[in-house]
């Protein structure tokens, strides 16, 4: 009664709540009333009230008194029992520590039992002092015990909510105690509110637990400092410049990455350790306002764990399952920005932006023979050997919806998936009446609905807010409702908004959407529209793409806006697969408008119609008067920036957090590794440029693939070798990449088995893997064909990249040529030795110059070694390491296969034009609003590049990317590299056991990987001498070199450099001359 009259009263005058608590304090002693906000929590947790009244709470064993010295280590100590009978208590189905009704539930009851009667006997014989330590201490024995009894069940068993209750409730007692300790001889005095009014606002009401659950996520994501901008796709309006509408001037979102979703739900992590990581999972606001209402209707707070009827499969939400709902990913003000104004050409076809024929070739329908049988073998996918290729889909030419008439253009608002999971928890729990699915269904059917009603009147009217409140849009339910029922679940769940006064329910604007407005609404498989845009072949657009990245190379803002779609020809046409870009940035129809959702109505999909293959939006069910119409988006980015920036507004159950997928270079990469690294992709290379004109077989398997003349007409035999050998390599990779999956599968969701579930989830991630790589495949066979079109009047005579060196070859290159690797040493070596030295030892070279003879290899070998042996003998200073050199000779005397790279033309293609719309709304200021013009450099080693790295298309320069990637492992490192050039800068060189030991290591355990820059080697750009010990080793499919290695591992190391000052200053060895 004090507390409610109290409340009353602050609320009246508008005092804070610490002034709130200091008047109930002062109430509470002159009424010289014991506190009892202790005993409220613990009731809270199904503990009996009585056990902890007033009377067995003397003001003696509380943080909130003033205590003597005497009395300090028995008060905490009582109040450390309190709390484990507490925790005890909490275990409401006899789980943990009692004698459970099966196996499971027998050995958590067991173990928790053991671990709680031993914390019990060190308490009670003062094992925990009155201390920071004796509390820790505590602490640590406690959350071992409760972690121990969250991991007895599977998530979402009984036993496994019953331990995430008794880890929260553990967690939040000892935290509230711990945070008001002092060393002092004192407790921390703190008012009534302080440490157990704390727990109580946490505990006391299931509405008000709710409220603070959203709070402590906002805490975890600041705490995590996981704050992104992101820009939304389809924000335009022809005023929307205006639309900067106070505060709410764009979007953001945060988000988790899988590392640190792991890091968070890691519970058999150190005890050490569990601190920092308490600290981050169950932060609670410390500035929780007691003075809310009591609510007529509960809310579902108290329920924490997601329901299994929630779909989220897909992974893309990244909280801590075992905190509560899984939230998702979550829109904020900190770094919104007013959508960029789009206006863009009406067209009423597709626009061809460059080389017209060849997209005309690609958007042309070739259907295959059979092509009723072959369709209907597709559809059950068995019957024929290319059944499981796509067939093209004919379509009657019908006409699209028209504007104004079928369907609208108008402002749609979306919410992001936390505020989704934010209405669930908020909605009335005592709603039986009210399924999980029928409350999904309520926000998908009528909340959504409902709040694109509202946002219609912002049409046209350049007064779009970035935020709307959901609140007007409940009232709208509750006043449109049709029955009682409906009418009391939404007045309970307004209500339970209203009352939640820290948590923020809103909708994020879209933009311009595109809702049904005919009055009987759509069936199902209705066309709507086709998807036009500009019809850019697959080069032209990467080369757009490289642009791009050129002008945003030191920007760090997310991605522009993006329009683009892939037109994909079917695998089952005639002429096979091959793609189309369009965008329909600059010039589109309204089927640009139409907003992303993981669960849509409607879908993009390529179609035949009158012999030419089209976008077509098509409906998958039947669409209602007001709803908004939506595709999945289905995009793929290689960006990992782009991929994190995109935080989806669908609001449908199941919502994967982002509107993009992330299938980059490095996404799935188990099989590739192994079998598909810099050096096999070089030795696949190398077998095709040997072999001549492809085969039956070859041709069969690109067929099986979905890959034929279209895509292939005009490259060059041994490209099509290439392509051969990279399809073997994916049908490979398809059939052992789900076992990888499995073993991710079942490590990230905690299994200990597997089943048919998360077998067909491997299945489909391995699918989605293999088109992605085939896409990319036929994306670098487009660019080396546009090269060589531009280089070759027949591109088809294009001479290969790569040639094998013959013996004579590599004696002139490593020996005796002006640029050998001898001649390099020599020329090295002679400012580091004194003039007689030098002149002695290069007579000695030229003495041993290998024989041109029958055996040309082992002549040159027989001298390498020489060459090496007397470099070891040579004394060496920190300044000229030719024991470095020594080694890098025994390398290249071990080495058997040499080849060398073709290097071609450079050129520059044709301009194009970029305008802040391509860049993003930042660029304003820096590009301006006018076009630039953009000229892309086709460098002498781009095809080689592109082709080593077929597999990713976000490198505007793949020769030198490659030139970085096989520093060392195909590279052999310069001798020059052992020897100081200057002694302006500090030359000292360090070469000592530590290194060598790393190097062998990487060697052979790793033979793909480049060798660091940050060692002492370096590597001339311009090396036309490929070939290593590593490379001989995959080209036999076996381990690196034994002798080579074993030689390596038994010279010793007398100079370990390079701070060996007084060898440096003893040398008489040096001289720079």
């Amino acid at each position: 009664n004090y507390r409610k009259v109290v409340q009353q009263d602050c609320a009246a005058v508008g005092l804070t709540s610490r002034e709130k608590g200091d008047m109930l304090t002062q109430k509470r002693k002159c009424k010289r009333e014991p506190v009892t906000s202790l005993g409220k929590t613990l009731s809270n947790c199904s503990v009996s009230a009585d056990k902890f009244t007033a009377s067995k709470l003397k003001k003696d064993s509380l943080p909130g008194s003033s205590l003597c010295p005497g009395n300090k280590d028995k008060s905490i100590e009582k109040y450390m029992l309190q709390v484990l009978k507490a925790v005890k208590a909490a275990d409401t189905q006899k789980l943990f520590f009692h004698q459970g009704a099966n196996n499971k539930a027998i050995l958590a009851s067991t173990g928790c039992a053991l671990k709680f009667s031993a914390i019990e006997g060190k308490l009670r014989a003062g094992e925990y002092p009155g201390s920071r330590d004796g509390l820790m201490s505590f602490k640590n024995d406690l959350f071992l015990l409760c972690r121990s009894a969250f991991h007895f069940g599977q998530k979402g068993s009984a036993i496994f909510k019953a331990g995430e209750k008794i880890f929260k409730l553990a967690h939040r007692l000892v935290k509230h105690l711990e945070d008001n300790f002092s060393e002092t001889d004192n407790l921390k005095h703190v008012e009534t509110n302080g440490v157990l009014s704390k727990l109580h606002s946490g505990n006391s009401d299931h509405h008000q637990f709710g409220s603070n659950v959203a709070g402590s996520k906002r805490n975890i994501l600041k705490s995590m400092g996981r704050e992104r901008a992101i820009q939304r796709r389809g924000m335009d309006d022809s005023s929307a410049d205006e639309d900067t509408d106070g505060d709410f001037s764009g979007k953001e979102g945060k988000r988790f990455s899988s590392s640190k979703k792991k890091q968070l739900i890691d519970l058999q992590s150190d005890i050490s350790s569990s601190d920092e990581e308490d600290e981050n999972l169950f932060e609670e606001q410390e500035d929780t306002d007691e003075s809310e209402p009591d609510m007529e209707t509960e809310s579902e707070g108290e329920d924490l764990v997601p329901s299994e009827n929630v779909d989220s499969s897909d992974g893309e939400i990244l909280y801590p399952d075992f905190f509560c709902r899984q939230w998702g990913a979550r829109m904020t003000k900190a770094s919104m920005v007013p959508p960029v104004t789009r206006k863009y050409e009406v067209i009423e076809e597709y626009v061809i932006v460059i080389d017209g024929e060849e997209v005309n070739k690609r958007m042309k329908v070739a259907l295959p023979e059979n092509y009723e049988a072959k369709l209907q073998a597709a559809r059950v996918k068995r019957g024929s050997e290319y059944s499981h290729l796509e067939i093209p889909d004919l379509k009657e030419y019908k006409p699209r919806k028209q504007i104004g008439v079928e369907v609208l253009e108008q402002e749609v608002y979306g919410i992001d998936p936390y505020t989704h999971n934010l209405l669930l928890d908020t909605m009335p729990k005592d709603r039986v009446d009210f399924s999980e699915a029928r409350r999904q269904k309520f926000i998908e059917e009528e909340l959504l609905w409902a709040l694109n009603k509202e946002a219609r009147k912002f049409t046209g009217g350049g007064k779009a807010p970035m935020k709307y409140s959901l609140e007007p849009v409940v009232q709208r339910l509750v006043d449109e409702a049709k029955d009682l029922s409906a009418r009391n679940f939404c007045q309970a769940f307004l209500r339970n908004m209203q009352s939640r006064l820290k948590d923020k329910y809103v909708a994020y604007r879209k933009g311009l959407g595109v809702v049904c407005n005919k009055e009987d609404g759509l069936v199902k498989d209705d066309f709507v529209v086709e998807f036009f845009g500009e019809a850019y072949p697959a080069w032209r657009w990467f080369e757009k793409q490289d642009a791009i990245r050129s002008y945003q190379r030191k920007q760090k803002d997310p991605a522009p806006e993006f329009y683009n779609i892939f037109l994909e020809r079917p695998k089952g046409d005639a002429l096979g697969y091959d793609l189309v870009v369009v965008d329909a940035m600059h010039k589109a129809n309204y089927a640009s408008r139409i907003c992303h959702s993981c669960r849509p109505n409607c879908e993009a999909k390529v179609t035949a119609v009158d012999g030419r293959y089209q976008i077509g939006v098509y409906t998958l069910r039947s669409v209602q008067y007001g709803e908004e119409l939506t595709f999945d988006y289905n995009s793929v980015t290689e960006s990992e920036e782009e991929y994190e920036a995109s935080v989806c507004l669908c609001g449908s159950r199941g919502c994967r957090g982002s509107y993009l997928n992330l299938a980059g270079p490095e996404t799935f990469q188990e099989v590739m590794k192994e079998f598909h690294g810099l050096l096999d992709r070089h030795q696949l290379l190398l077998d095709a440029c040997a072999a001549g004109c492809p085969t039956d077989a070859d041709y069969y398997d690109l067929k099986q693939a979905g890959i034929g003349s279209c895509l292939l007409d005009g490259l060059p035999y041994w490209v099509i070798g290439f392509a051969v050998s990279v399809v073997r390599f994916l049908n490979m990779e398809r059939t052992q990449l789900p076992a990888e999956i499995i073993k991710t599968i079942v490590k990230e969701r905690r299994l200990d088995s597997y089943g048919e579930v998360e077998m067909a989830d491997a299945e489909v991630q391995a699918d989605g893997v293999y088109n992605q790589r085939l896409q990319n495949l036929a994306i670098t066979l487009d660019k080396v064909k546009y090269v060589f079109k531009q280089l070759y009047s027949d591109p088809t005579v294009a001479p290969p990249p790569l040639r094998k060196l013959d013996p004579a070859e590599v004696v002139s290159l490593i020996w005796k040529g002006e640029n050998s690797v001898v001649a390099e040493l020599l020329r090295c070596m002679e400012n580091h030795l004194t003039e007689d030295d030098f002149v002695e030892f290069k007579q000695k070279v030229h003495e041993h110059d290998p024989p041109v003879s029958a055996n040309v290899e082992k002549n040159l070998f027989v001298s390498l070694l020489w060459l090496r042996d007397e470099l070891r003998k040579t004394p060496v200073t920190c300044l000229s390491r030719h024991d470095a050199a020594a080694d890098v000779i025994h390398m290249y005397a071990y080495t058997e296969f040499f080849f060398t790279s073709q290097d071609y033309e450079s050129f520059e293609s044709p301009p194009l034009t970029i305008n802040h719309l391509d860049l993003g709304l930042t660029f304003i200021h820096t590009v301006g609003t006018t076009c630039h013009e953009w000229k892309k450099m086709y460098n002498k080693d781009y095809v080689l590049g592109q082709l080593m790295f077929w597999y990713k298309q976000n490198s505007g320069d793949p020769g030198s990317s490659l030139a970085k990637a096989r520093r060392g492992c195909l590279v052999l490192p310069d001798v020059s590299s052992c020897y100081a050039k200057s002694l302006h800068q500090d030359p000292r060189i360090e070469y000592g056991s530590r290194l060598r030991t790393e190097l062998f290591r990487r060697m052979e355990r790793r033979p793909q990987k480049q060798w660091p820059k940050k060692e002492l080697w370096e590597f001339k750009g311009n090396r036309v001498l490929l070939g290593s010990p590593m490379m001989d080793a995959v080209r036999k499919r076996t381990v690196v070199n034994e002798e080579m290695m074993c030689w390596l591992r038994r010279q010793p190391v007398d100079f370990q450099g390079p701070w060996d000052d007084q060898r440096v200053a003893n040398s008489e060895h040096f001289v720079l001359r």
